[in-house]
């Protein structure tokens, strides 16, 4: 393990510093790979993922080291490849001697915006190469929109067969249940960060991964950070208070103060909004793979006990469409693609106030009895930042074993 972490890209940031870095470390090396779904063979098409070239491996190798699996979620920029960078790298803070034990994969859901039903001839993505993009020889899965993967809808219909994202993440997980690939596999941790929290959120509610897991008899955590949205159980939403222009709409130091109220929106505010419940923001008109689900009623249900962290980001308070520039509330802040619809809008007025109204309308729902909690990271919609925090690290990966210390380690960003 020694030598692995010696010959990395980054040797200072495997040594472990075990403190969250000043600038956080975005970089590494990664391989992009494929997982063959139940449509691949025929369609051709299977679902891409990506792991470190210098620490991972890919999911059909064994691999007897492996005791804990982490799959983080992309945003809506679809970046799997720098989610997978930002949680490796968390890894190698925290651990130094026990860095190889720990598996960490991104999968990746490519979408092409096209505005008709044409083949897709462009990946619509940025920033990535040749190699890291949406391939468009139908060799790979995509779906049409950002929305449609976050909610478990079917990929895009250019391609012969068609698949759910929810059934896409069934079958990955049932697929690491395998125990000729991980005997020694413990734990499986599910993490998802903006879009890929709202991702993570919804699957928890209807997908059957979880449940395969833990029937397997693996330790599942979840984790998820900063959505612009959840799925909420019933019509209620957070009762929200009037701006105050003295301190602003989602002062944060209030919102963590405020004990919400929840009550179904006023005739005016869903008159406005009438499908503010639909699914994706609620449990109302599901789609295909939700509808499948045997009961809606017991998945909500079992939703209260998987154990799940929520990491509400305390300098995510921004929602640029929520005042103009005339009103005494407005504030000049970037929203960073923020869901700013009126069904997102009615569950808070930010992301910090959505996720916090959230846990509590969790904790209301179940009087109490359930397995989540809730903590703050003093961070913005920074995902790396985030992943890596000190408030992260240790839920992911366990307590730093790190034989060196912060004031002789320096974190490469």
């Amino acid at each position: 393990d020694d030598e692995a972490c010696a010959a990395a890209e980054y040797p200072a940031a495997c040594a472990g510093s075990c403190e969250q870095p000043d600038e956080c470390n975005e970089s590494c090396d990664v391989t992009k790979a494929h997982f063959t779904t139940s449509v691949s063979d025929d369609s051709g098409s299977s679902f891409p993922y990506f792991y470190s070239s210098t620490y991972g491996t890919d999911l059909y190798t064994k691999n007897e080291a492996i005791e804990n699996i982490v799959i983080v979620s992309h945003g809506g920029a679809r970046n799997g490849f720098e989610y997978m960078c930002y949680m490796q790298n968390s890894l190698l803070i925290q651990k130094y001697s026990s860095c190889q034990n720990t598996l960490v994969i991104a999968p990746q859901f490519y979408v092409c915006q096209t505005d008709t039903d044409d083949y897709c001839d462009d990946a619509a993505t940025t920033g990535l190469d040749d190699d890291l993009s949406l391939q468009l020889d139908g060799s790979e899965l995509y779906w049409k929109w950002n929305s449609g993967w976050m909610k478990g809808d079917s990929s895009t219909s250019d391609l012969d067969e068609r698949i759910s994202s929810f059934t896409v993440y069934d079958e990955l997980l049932e697929h690491i249940t395998d125990t000729s690939l991980w005997p020694n596999l413990k734990t499986v941790k599910m993490a998802g960060y903006s879009g890929g929290a709202q991702f993570v959120q919804r699957y928890m509610l209807g997908g059957a991964g979880h449940d395969a897991l833990t029937k397997a008899g693996l330790d599942v955590d979840v984790f998820i950070g900063s959505p612009s949205s959840l799925a909420y159980f019933d019509d209620k939403r957070p009762v929200l208070d009037d701006c105050d222009e003295d301190i602003g709409y989602c002062d944060a130091t209030t919102v963590a103060a405020t004990s919400f109220s929840f009550a179904t929106p006023s005739d005016d505010a869903v008159a406005a909004c009438d499908d503010y419940n639909e699914w994706r923001y609620g449990v109302d008109e599901l789609n295909t793979y939700m509808s499948a689900v045997d009961s809606i009623d017991d998945a909500i249900a079992n939703f209260a006990n998987k154990n799940i962290t929520y990491f509400a980001c305390s300098e995510d308070t921004c929602n640029e469409s929520l005042f103009d520039e005339t009103d005494g509330c407005w504030k000049d802040c970037d929203s960073s693609g923020m869901d700013e619809a009126c069904q997102a809008d009615l569950q808070g007025n930010c992301r910090y106030q959505r996720l916090h109204a959230w846990y509590q309308y969790v904790d209301d729902y179940f009087d109490g009895k359930h397995s989540q909690t809730i903590l703050d990271v003093e961070v913005a919609h920074e995902g790396c930042r985030a992943w890596q925090s000190d408030i992260a690290r240790p839920l992911l990966f366990g307590d730093c074993d790190s034989p060196y210390s912060a004031s002789t380690t320096n974190v490469v960003a």
